[in-house]
């Protein structure tokens, strides 16, 4: 709060706002921001999160997965050349009574 007090002081003094609502009005704002960012921090750490891992530090030497086919995934483009299936599901006979649910 000290900090955005300062700031805003600077700022208001260079482009000839010196009332004290601008003042306030960014005082509280900057407050609001801070209670937000305090909460959001302590929310996380009360859900006891893992730390944020990426691939980059990964050790593949040490581990039995196949680099390439994780590299694959981690891209997200293993599904650009699929397309949405059209045919109905095998076994269903109508879509009042599908076969997989009779008890016969």
């Amino acid at each position: 709060m000290a900090a955005a007090w300062l700031d805003l002081v600077e700022q208001g003094s260079h482009s000839g706002l010196d009332s004290s609502r601008w003042l306030i009005e960014h005082l509280l704002q900057a407050e609001a921001t801070d209670r937000a960012m305090r909460s959001v921090s302590h929310q996380m750490h009360a859900a006891k999160f893992p730390v944020h891992r990426d691939l980059a530090g990964f050790d593949f030497e040490a581990s039995p997965v196949d680099r390439k086919l994780v590299l694959r995934l981690a891209e997200s483009d293993f599904g650009a050349n699929t397309r949405p299936c059209r045919e109905p599901l095998q076994g269903c006979k109508s879509a009042e009574s599908p076969s997989f649910l009779s008890m016969d």
